[in-house]
């Protein structure tokens, strides 16, 4: 039988029993919410408990009041690392520290609303030294973190709701990449005065692999017999880490002219006794480790300057190249599985058809069609 006490929110239910009984605020919904608890032992005791539990729930609810973006941010990317690639959590790290934390980090959480995000994308786009691809990826980062703080009971607000993710800037027909004609010219100057960096980039160019991957290659990866390459790893700032995606791990084939210069290229590391073939790199760094920075884009424009090309072409460029070549010997879904792509979408981005595809297309259903009128 209950009996009360002289003490607000306790009653006695039997010997040294108690029900302790605490009235708060349900920060989720404004409305009253009742705690309760058992104890067994002294009164005094039991006052202690409901003075504990009256602080604990005070405190929680002032905990979520004062949450602010940039203290949730650390303990939320902390937990994040683990799980996630080192270029996908540098990434992570830098946009926010350079970027979103400098702009939204002093909001509460549970007081930031859609209004300021969209605000945040539209200084970016005006500020205009960001990439459309860049900016979306900083919204993706703020998504996640919405999501997540919402999960954590930070705030029942989805700060990113319908807002939109900018504008992607989109390659031209023939921006960033060479003809097949082009391509030639290029791979056979690179033979003749690049010597050291050559058979790099005429597997890059042949294969369609990213730099990351062509780096990450060891000579086990390289199976002559079968004219096969097998991506395992990719190189990022000097680790071998896991490839870009599950699709990204993949077996490419080479054909036998490629073959013949993977061939001659491990020859002259042979016979120079490079420093990398003790960890088995195909193409290492003059010390023989994994390369940390990009050092094709200069040699790229070098070279292109010599032959005359006036288009631009980044490393990645070679990609892109590849992918528009490709599709013109092989279709789509070879293509795709090839590059490493997991959607259509993809492959169209780094291989878009261009205006005398289209035409030829065009004129070749003309032909299947035949003529409809006379």
């Amino acid at each position: 039988m209950t009996e009360k006490t002289r003490h607000k929110g306790i009653m006695r239910t039997g010997p040294g029993t108690y029900r302790i009984r605490v009235i708060a605020v349900d920060p989720r919904t404004g409305k009253r919410k009742e705690v309760q608890k058992t104890h067994e032992g002294s009164l005094a005791e039991a006052r202690e408990l409901h003075e504990q539990l009256r602080k604990e729930i005070e405190a929680g609810q002032q905990a979520r009041r004062k949450v602010r973006l940039t203290d949730y941010v650390q303990s939320w990317l902390r937990a994040r690392a683990p799980h996630l690639k080192p270029s996908t959590a540098s990434k992570y790290a830098h946009d926010l520290e350079k970027h979103i934390l400098p702009a939204l980090g002093d909001y509460y959480i549970d007081m930031l609303r859609p209004s300021d995000v969209k605000e945040f994308i539209r200084r970016q786009i005006e500020e205009g030294h960001y990439a459309g691809y860049t900016i979306a990826n900083r919204l993706r980062v703020l998504r996640v973190i919405a999501k997540d703080a919402v999960a954590d009971e930070l705030t029942d607000c989805y700060f990113c709701a319908r807002v939109e993710l900018p504008r992607c800037r989109e390659y031209a027909d023939d921006e960033n990449r060479l003809t097949a004609e082009e391509l030639a010219t290029l791979l056979r100057h690179l033979a003749a005065n690049e010597g050291d960096w050559y058979a790099v980039l005429a597997t890059m160019a042949f294969t369609g692999i990213r730099f990351g991957e062509a780096t990450g290659l060891r000579w086990d990866d390289v199976d002559f017999e079968g004219h096969v390459l097998r991506i395992r790893r990719n190189n990022w700032r000097g680790q071998a880490v896991a490839p870009k995606t599950k699709r990204s791990r993949r077996d490419v084939p080479i054909s036998e002219q490629l073959a013949a210069t993977l061939r001659d290229h491990r020859k002259r590391m042979l016979e120079s006794q490079h420093p990398g073939l003790q960890a088995g790199w195909v193409f290492p760094t003059k010390a023989g480790t994994l390369h940390r920075g990009w050092p094709l884009r200069a040699v790229l424009d070098r070279a292109l300057r010599k032959v005359g090309i006036v288009e631009r072409l980044t490393p990645h460029g070679l990609r892109r190249t590849w992918s528009q070549l490709i599709r013109k010997v092989a279709r789509d879904h070879v293509a795709k599985a090839m590059g490493g792509w997991t959607t259509n979408a993809m492959l169209d981005h780094y291989g878009p058809a261009d205006r005398s595809e289209k035409q030829a297309a065009a004129d070749a259903f003309g032909q299947l069609v035949g003529r409809v009128s006379d």
